[in-house]
Protein backbone atom coordinates (compact mmCIF):
# COMPACT_ATOMS: atom_id res chain seq x y z
CA UNK A 1 0.00 0.00 0.00
CA UNK A 2 1.09 3.53 -0.71
CA UNK A 3 1.37 5.33 2.66
CA UNK A 4 0.09 8.50 1.05
CA UNK A 5 -3.31 6.85 0.57
CA UNK A 6 -3.44 4.68 3.68
CA UNK A 7 -5.81 5.38 6.54
CA UNK A 8 -3.60 4.78 9.57
CA UNK A 9 -4.56 4.81 13.23
CA UNK A 10 -8.28 5.29 12.71
CA UNK A 11 -10.65 3.90 15.29
CA UNK A 12 -13.41 1.53 14.25
CA UNK A 13 -16.05 4.28 14.11
CA UNK A 14 -13.92 6.35 11.72
CA UNK A 15 -13.23 3.31 9.54
CA UNK A 16 -16.94 2.52 9.36
CA UNK A 17 -17.74 6.11 8.42
CA UNK A 18 -15.33 5.89 5.48
CA UNK A 19 -16.83 2.58 4.34
CA UNK A 20 -20.39 3.89 4.69
CA UNK A 21 -19.97 7.43 3.37
CA UNK A 22 -17.24 7.15 0.75
CA UNK A 23 -16.96 3.59 -0.57
CA UNK A 24 -16.56 0.03 0.69
CA UNK A 25 -13.58 -0.20 -1.66
CA UNK A 26 -11.64 2.10 0.67
CA UNK A 27 -11.07 -1.04 2.73
CA UNK A 28 -7.96 -1.47 0.59
CA UNK A 29 -6.47 1.58 2.32
CA UNK A 30 -7.13 0.18 5.80
CA UNK A 31 -4.48 -2.40 6.64
CA UNK A 32 -5.57 -2.36 10.28
CA UNK A 33 -9.33 -2.55 9.70
CA UNK A 34 -11.27 -4.41 12.34
CA UNK A 35 -13.24 -7.53 11.50
CA UNK A 36 -16.47 -5.55 11.87
CA UNK A 37 -15.27 -3.01 9.27
CA UNK A 38 -14.10 -5.75 6.90
CA UNK A 39 -17.48 -7.51 7.12
CA UNK A 40 -19.32 -4.22 6.57
CA UNK A 41 -17.34 -3.59 3.37
CA UNK A 42 -17.95 -7.16 2.17
CA UNK A 43 -21.68 -6.89 2.87
CA UNK A 44 -21.89 -3.63 0.92
CA UNK A 45 -19.96 -5.08 -2.02
CA UNK A 46 -18.66 -8.66 -1.96
CA UNK A 47 -15.97 -7.77 -4.53
CA UNK A 48 -14.13 -5.88 -1.79
CA UNK A 49 -12.89 -9.27 -0.55
CA UNK A 50 -10.00 -8.82 -2.97
CA UNK A 51 -8.74 -5.87 -0.90
CA UNK A 52 -9.33 -7.19 2.61
CA UNK A 53 -6.09 -7.86 4.49
CA UNK A 54 -6.07 -11.38 5.90
CA UNK A 55 -9.75 -12.23 5.50
CA UNK A 56 -11.11 -14.99 7.71
CA UNK A 57 -12.77 -18.09 6.24
CA UNK A 58 -16.08 -16.64 7.38
CA UNK A 59 -15.46 -13.40 5.45
CA UNK A 60 -14.46 -15.32 2.34
CA UNK A 61 -17.56 -17.49 2.60
CA UNK A 62 -19.81 -14.43 3.03
CA UNK A 63 -18.36 -12.76 -0.06
CA UNK A 64 -18.62 -15.88 -2.23
CA UNK A 65 -22.14 -16.74 -1.03
CA UNK A 66 -23.25 -13.21 -1.99
CA UNK A 67 -21.46 -13.20 -5.34
CA UNK A 68 -20.16 -16.53 -6.66
CA UNK A 69 -17.64 -14.92 -9.01
CA UNK A 70 -15.77 -13.52 -6.00
CA UNK A 71 -14.12 -16.91 -5.71
CA UNK A 72 -11.67 -15.65 -8.35
CA UNK A 73 -10.10 -13.41 -5.69
CA UNK A 74 -9.36 -16.34 -3.37
CA UNK A 75 -5.99 -18.00 -3.88
CA UNK A 76 -6.76 -21.39 -2.39
CA UNK A 77 -10.49 -21.72 -1.83
CA UNK A 78 -11.57 -24.68 0.26
CA UNK A 79 -13.00 -27.73 -1.50
CA UNK A 80 -16.30 -27.05 0.27
CA UNK A 81 -16.44 -23.50 -1.09
CA UNK A 82 -15.52 -24.68 -4.60
CA UNK A 83 -18.30 -27.24 -4.56
CA UNK A 84 -20.76 -24.63 -3.26
CA UNK A 85 -19.95 -22.41 -6.25
CA UNK A 86 -19.98 -25.07 -8.98
CA UNK A 87 -23.17 -26.72 -7.73
CA UNK A 88 -24.89 -23.35 -8.13
CA UNK A 89 -23.36 -22.63 -11.52
CA UNK A 90 -20.99 -25.09 -13.14
CA UNK A 91 -19.73 -22.41 -15.55
CA UNK A 92 -18.04 -20.67 -12.61
CA UNK A 93 -15.33 -23.33 -12.55
CA UNK A 94 -13.44 -20.85 -14.76
CA UNK A 95 -13.16 -18.44 -11.80
CA UNK A 96 -11.59 -20.93 -9.41
CA UNK A 97 -7.82 -20.81 -9.02
CA UNK A 98 -6.52 -24.39 -8.99
CA UNK A 99 -9.90 -26.15 -8.81
CA UNK A 100 -10.01 -29.40 -6.87
CA UNK A 101 -10.32 -32.76 -8.59
CA UNK A 102 -13.81 -33.09 -7.11
CA UNK A 103 -14.95 -29.73 -8.55
CA UNK A 104 -13.44 -30.47 -11.96
CA UNK A 105 -15.01 -33.89 -12.27
CA UNK A 106 -18.36 -32.58 -11.02
CA UNK A 107 -18.61 -29.86 -13.70
CA UNK A 108 -17.38 -32.13 -16.48
CA UNK A 109 -19.93 -34.78 -15.52
CA UNK A 110 -22.66 -32.11 -15.73
CA UNK A 111 -21.55 -30.85 -19.14
CA UNK A 112 -18.61 -32.25 -21.10
CA UNK A 113 -17.91 -28.80 -22.58
CA UNK A 114 -16.93 -27.53 -19.11
CA UNK A 115 -13.53 -29.15 -19.62
CA UNK A 116 -12.67 -26.12 -21.76
CA UNK A 117 -13.35 -23.77 -18.82
CA UNK A 118 -10.67 -25.40 -16.69
CA UNK A 119 -7.23 -23.86 -17.08
CA UNK A 120 -5.26 -27.03 -16.31
CA UNK A 121 -7.67 -29.96 -16.10
CA UNK A 122 -6.64 -32.95 -14.01
CA UNK A 123 -6.41 -36.41 -15.54
CA UNK A 124 -9.67 -37.45 -13.81
CA UNK A 125 -11.57 -34.56 -15.47
CA UNK A 126 -10.04 -35.37 -18.84
CA UNK A 127 -11.13 -38.98 -18.52
CA UNK A 128 -14.64 -37.88 -17.47
CA UNK A 129 -14.84 -35.56 -20.48
CA UNK A 130 -13.65 -38.13 -22.98
CA UNK A 131 -11.68 -35.34 -24.69
CA UNK A 132 -8.21 -35.67 -26.14
CA UNK A 133 -7.32 -32.16 -27.19
CA UNK A 134 -3.78 -30.97 -27.84
CA UNK A 135 -4.32 -28.08 -25.38
CA UNK A 136 -4.80 -30.59 -22.60
CA UNK A 137 -2.38 -33.37 -23.42
CA UNK A 138 0.61 -31.10 -24.00
CA UNK A 139 1.08 -30.72 -20.23
CA UNK A 140 0.60 -34.38 -19.35
CA UNK A 141 3.42 -36.66 -18.35
CA UNK A 142 3.88 -39.86 -20.35
CA UNK A 143 2.30 -41.84 -17.53
CA UNK A 144 -0.75 -39.55 -17.43
CA UNK A 145 -1.10 -39.64 -21.20
CA UNK A 146 -0.96 -43.42 -21.16
CA UNK A 147 -3.54 -43.48 -18.36
CA UNK A 148 -5.83 -41.16 -20.34
CA UNK A 149 -5.59 -43.18 -23.55
CA UNK A 150 -6.23 -46.46 -21.76
CA UNK A 151 -9.19 -45.01 -19.87
CA UNK A 152 -10.71 -43.60 -23.06
CA UNK A 153 -10.24 -46.90 -24.85
CA UNK A 154 -12.15 -48.65 -22.05
CA UNK A 155 -15.01 -46.11 -22.28
CA UNK A 156 -15.73 -47.04 -25.90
Amino acid sequence: LDDKYTYNNLDEYEQLEIINRISPFHIKYMPDATDKVKLKAIKQDPNTIQFVCKPSEYMIEQAVRAEYKCIKYIDNPSDKLQMFVVTHNDDYIRYINNPSIEAQVYVVNKHKRNIYDIDKPCIEALIASGEIDHRFIINLSNTELEQLVLALLWID
